[in-house]
């Protein structure tokens, strides 16, 4: 970054303000005097909430905890403590022999000895620096093993601080190519949601994309981009607005399929008996020891239906015979009150009492006129 040709390729972006968020790898800029314009870019950032720390050097993962990384972690708060950053992350993997052989960080295997290390460093790092801390995944693997398990590795490290991934794809991509993995598949093996929540918030006529993230050093929320554009704010409201009544109809569905098959269940195990008439009207009756009360229906068809049967029995209170050809059986004995039914062919889904009136009304008024 401290390079000429970085600042060269980058100017017109900068200028443009298409550069929403700036991630800095500060290790690499110690020990030497950065450039005035390098020094008035981190500023600007910082000041604005949008600076990301990263090294690159700290080895996380060094079996030995030695002198390097103590100096590492003083630097580092040093480095906070001058700039505003939002987070810190590292690499995973380990790198110890300095700027002699400095290249890409070797990867660890997932041993118990190995997470603890891990953990430890991540739990210094995020004292000192008392920001969320995170890992970046490798590119670089020894096998196999290493590609497929690198994403529970990195749960496994971050999961006592409450850590994040920096997804690396550029990293994930050569990962995917060298052994042969599905990209796709392998970034499903990534814990990428650890950590963070994303909220969006209305105010007043803005809508505000906010990362709601929780770590050793307690809980933050940290606003991520502000949309006031009265026509994206209008489509996002009216998106989430279609999502939660979708998720409610959802709810409900779900709800009363459960019931529907809790009902089937109890059925069948109660001895059903389906009788249907010739125009396609269906009653269902099962033997239970404990009738389950009926639907109540409205107060206007309760009222008109009193009117009509007014001086006769109540009906739904007297045993009730299925019909059958000729003269029913009169056996001593009651039959086992109505638990469930279904209607084929109605115009709309069942009702609950009105419908099971209609049907227990026909039923009997057929049983009275074959008798």
């Amino acid at each position: 970054m401290l390079e000429e040709d970085f600042l060269g390729a980058t100017l017109p972006l900068f200028e443009e303000g298409a550069v929403d968020v700036l991630e800095w790898s500060f290790d690499v800029g110690w020990g030497r005097e950065l450039p005035a314009w390098a020094q008035g870019l981190l500023q600007h950032f910082a000041v604005s909430g949008r600076l990301l720390g990263h090294g690159v050097s700290f080895s996380p993962l060094s079996a030995r905890w030695e002198e390097p990384q103590r100096n590492w972690l003083h630097r580092a708060a040093l480095e906070v403590a001058k700039l505003k950053y939002r987070h810190v992350s590292e690499h995973f993997g380990f790198m110890a022999a300095g700027s002699f052989t400095r290249g890409s960080p070797m990867p660890m295997p997932a041993d118990a000895a190995v997470i603890r290390t891990g953990r430890d460093a991540l739990s210094r790092l995020a004292e000192v620096t008392g920001l969320p801390v995170g890992l970046e995944n490798l590119a670089l693997a020894l096998s196999s093993r290493d590609v497929d398990g690198q994403g529970d590795h990195l749960d496994a490290l971050l999961e006592p601080v409450g850590g994040f991934v920096v997804l690396d794809l550029h990293n994930l991509w050569c990962q995917a190519v060298n052994f042969g993995r599905d990209p796709v598949g392998l970034l499903g093996r990534y814990p990428l949601s650890r950590g963070i929540t994303l909220v969006l918030l209305k105010i007043d006529a803005r809508v505000l994309l906010v990362s709601q993230s929780v770590s050793r050093s307690g809980a933050s929320m940290q606003t991520l981009c502000e949309i006031d554009e009265p026509d994206q704010v209008a489509s996002i409201l009216l998106k989430a607005s279609r999502n939660e009544r979708s998720s409610i109809a959802d709810r409900f569905q779900s709800l009363l399929s459960s019931s529907d098959r809790a009902m089937e269940k109890e059925l069948e195990s109660a001895g059903r008996q389906v009788f249907r008439t010739s125009s396609g009207d269906t009653v269902e009756l099962a033997s239970i020891s404990t009738p389950v009360p009926l639907a109540r229906i409205n107060a206007g068809d309760a009222a008109a239906r009193r009117e009509r049967n007014e001086g006769a029995p109540n009906r739904l209170s007297q045993p009730i015979q299925p019909p059958v050809q000729g003269r029913p059986d009169r056996r001593e004995g009651n039959p086992a009150p109505v638990r469930g039914y279904s209607v084929a062919g109605a115009s709309r889904p069942l009702t609950g009492a009105e419908q099971l009136r209609r049907r227990l009304d026909a039923w009997r008024d057929q049983e009275e006129r074959a008798s």
